[in-house]
C-alpha cells in the first residue's frame, strides 16, 4: 500500500503537470486562433460539469455573500454564478452583473429572461474592470470567480474594485487549479493587498480556495462615474 507521502507526491505531480500542460496550450491557442466562438466558451463556463468541480453554492458560501447586498460579479461571462447569485441575495438584493464581453452577456441575458422573477435582481453591464461605470463607494460586496487573472493592468481594475466598494465591504476572490492561468493563494494575497485590501479570511484548499479581503477606507480619489 502506497504510503501517505507516496500518495502526497503523485497529487502534487499530477498538478504540477495539469498546469503545465494547459498553460502551453492556453499560450498555443491564443497565439494562433484570432477569433473564438465565445457561445462555446459560454456553454463550457456554465455547463454542469463546470458546476459540479466548481459549486457556486460552495463559491458564494466562501465568499460570504448575505441577503439584502449590492454585489458586484466582475467578470460575470454567461452567468455561471450569477444566477445563484441573485437567488442569494433575494428580493431586495441586486447583482451587478459585468463582463467586457458582450456575446457572453448575451447568453446570461437569455438565461435571466427564462427566469422572470430575477429580471429586477440583475443589471448587465458590459463594461473594462478598468474603468466601471458605477458610483464611488456604492457596491457592498464584489465577487470575482477565476476572472481576476484575465485582466490586463490588476492593479488598475483592483484600484476600480476599491473605488466602488463603500468602507468595510468585501472583495472575493475564487480561483481554481484547473483554471490555466490559476494562481498561489499568496499569489493572489499579494496581489490584492498591493492595491490596498487587508485579507479578512481565506476558505478552502490550496488548490480551490477564496479569500475575501476588505476595503478599510478610501484611499483613492473620488471619480463619481455613472449612474448606478
Amino acid at each position: 500500500m502506497a504510503s501517505f507521502l507516496e500518495i502526497f507526491l503523485w497529487i502534487i505531480a499530477i498538478v504540477l503537470i495539469w498546469q503545465l500542460s494547459t498553460r502551453l496550450l492556453s499560450k498555443f491557442v491564443r497565439r494562433r486562433v484570432q477569433v473564438m466562438d465565445p457561445s462555446i466558451i459560454g456553454r463550457i463556463l456554465n455547463s454542469s460539469f463546470r458546476k459540479s468541480l466548481q459549486p457556486p453554492r460552495m463559491v458564494l458560501e466562501r465568499s460570504g455573500v448575505m441577503e439584502g447586498e449590492r454585489v458586484l460579479d466582475l467578470g460575470c461571462g454567461s452567468g455561471a454564478f450569477t444566477i445563484p447569485l441573485a437567488e442569494a441575495l433575494g428580493s431586495k438584493g441586486l447583482v451587478l452583473a459585468t463582463d467586457i464581453n458582450g456575446s457572453l452577456l448575451k447568453q446570461l441575458l437569455d438565461g435571466i429572461s427564462s427566469r422572470s422573477t430575477l429580471l429586477s435582481q440583475v443589471e448587465v453591464v458590459q463594461a473594462s474592470a478598468h474603468d466601471l461605470p458605477f458610483r464611488d463607494s456604492s457596491v457592498d460586496r464584489c465577487i470575482m470567480v477565476s476572472s481576476l487573472q484575465e485582466i490586463p493592468d490588476r492593479s488598475r481594475a483592483l484600484r476600480e474594485v476599491m473605488r466602488v466598494l463603500r468602507d468595510g465591504g468585501i472583495l472575493a476572490v475564487t480561483e481554481f487549479f484547473i483554471d490555466p492561468d490559476f494562481p498561489l493563494t499568496s499569489t493572489t494575497v499579494k496581489l490584492v493587498e498591493g492595491a490596498g485590501f487587508q485579507v479578512e479570511a481565506k476558505d478552502g484548499s490550496p488548490w480551490s480556495y477564496t479569500v475575501r479581503f476588505v476595503k478599510t477606507s478610501s484611499r483613492f480619489p473620488s471619480k463619481n462615474s455613472g449612474g448606478n
